[in-house]
């Protein structure tokens, strides 16, 4: 990876020398934290948001964390990277190093579409540590407008350092313990993009409130417009479209009856007669 990634996982391997290159390391037998990634949908030019979380941290805790998400940024584009509820140890305000590392770290880079992650304290007190299980933090960004309908972007988990691994641990005395890592990649699926039917001019038989969709709400506009016209309009199309028993005879309670044949299948179109 490219030069500012290395440089954070540096940081973090000077604090707490989670790299293990010059240290003894030992694997916590039996103890594995999971990293999550969600997923969302958005339409080509809409905006994503998905929730990087961390369950099952053994109970010591971790002092230290780093890893990097990459993605395709030809189609999507990370905007932001906001810290969550799992960061709030105290370390910030405890660490006399936070003001040179800041404690939960991250770097954008969509040239190169990564988004890299640290946690890390020098305090050996673990109640400063992450404990638990939440939500790391959390990335936004935007679809490209020109991604095609269907396709699915990969969110993976990836490691920061060149060793390939994806590190999360603590320091004990002068060795560093390191956790088993699964992870569980997200994805953003770029959605159709809404069209409006009063745009169109495409319209759905019984759709009286023109949402694009025939459901319950109609039958109970279309009633509503039956039993109160002044309190409950209808414009032209509405009630064009609504007209969907014995059409060409004005709204009725059976209109409604119709819309509601469709929605429970007893009718596989509109207009009923």
């Amino acid at each position: 990876m490219k030069t500012k990634k290395v440089v954070i996982g540096a940081m973090t391997a000077a604090l707490l020398s989670l790299t293990f290159s010059a240290i003894p390391v030992t694997l916590a037998a039996g103890e594995t934290v999971q990293i999550s990634v969600g997923s969302d949908e958005a339409t080509p030019g809409g905006e994503f948001s998905v929730d990087v979380m961390l369950t099952d941290i053994p109970s010591a805790g971790i002092q230290a964390c780093d890893f990097a998400i990459q993605f395709d940024s030809s189609l999507i584009t990370v905007t932001s990277v906001s810290a969550g509820a799992l960061t709030e140890t105290g370390a910030s305000e405890a660490d006399p190093t936070s003001s040179i590392v800041p404690v939960f770290d991250s770097y954008v880079m969509n040239d190169e579409g990564y988004v890299c992650l640290t946690w890390s304290t020098s305090l050996d007190d673990s109640q400063y540590w992450l404990q638990g299980s939440g939500v790391l933090c959390t990335v936004t960004g935007t679809v490209s407008d020109s991604a095609v309908s269907g396709t699915e972007v990969a969110l993976e988990l990836v490691a920061l350092s060149d060793s390939g691994t994806i590190n999360a641990g603590y320091m004990s005395g002068t060795s560093a313990v390191r956790y088993d890592v699964s992870t569980a990649d997200g994805a953003i699926t770029i959605a159709s993009e809404e069209t409006d039917p009063t745009e169109t001019g495409t319209y759905l038989y019984g759709d009286a409130n023109l949402d694009g969709e025939v459901n319950i709400t109609d039958a109970v506009c279309i009633l509503s417009y039956v039993s109160n016209t002044e309190k409950y309009p209808l414009d032209a199309i509405a009630l064009d479209i609504s007209d969907v028993n014995q059409r060409g005879d004005g709204l009725s309670n059976m209109d409604a009856l119709a819309v509601q044949k469709l929605i429970s299948q007893q009718l596989a179109a509109l207009p009923e007669s």
